[in-house]
């Protein structure tokens, strides 16, 4: 199944090594629909309900998910780890932060 760009999926994390974020929760698809329809994984941000003023870190607020999408903790996912689809982000003012935090964490 191919995913989308800013789809919300639930995901499972473990297990984990080190720092790595744990437990199965809510991420943000950041990769584009091309890479995802042309792999059998994906880019994704987890979304954790522990608030940090990092600069990596943006809120969001959907009907099904609320809290923190951290950037920092970006990593490619296997389609294996999705557990199913949960929402959709349509806010735009979220989507360009999205963009603007990726654009500094890789210029």
């Amino acid at each position: 199944m191919s995913y989308k760009k800013y789809e919300i999926l639930l995901i499972n994390y473990d297990p984990f090594v080190g720092t790595e974020i744990t437990k199965t929760r809510p991420n943000i698809v950041i990769s584009s629909d091309i890479y995802n329809k042309l792999s059998n994984q994906l880019i994704a941000a987890p979304i954790t309900s522990v608030h940090r003023q990092w600069g990596t870190r943006i809120d969001i607020d959907t009907k099904k998910t609320k809290g923190q999408i951290a950037l920092d903790q970006m990593r490619s996912i296997s389609s294996v780890r999705i557990v199913k689809k949960l929402d959709t982000l349509k806010d735009e003012e979220t989507k360009k932060k999205i963009t603007e935090t990726l654009e500094i964490i890789f210029e």
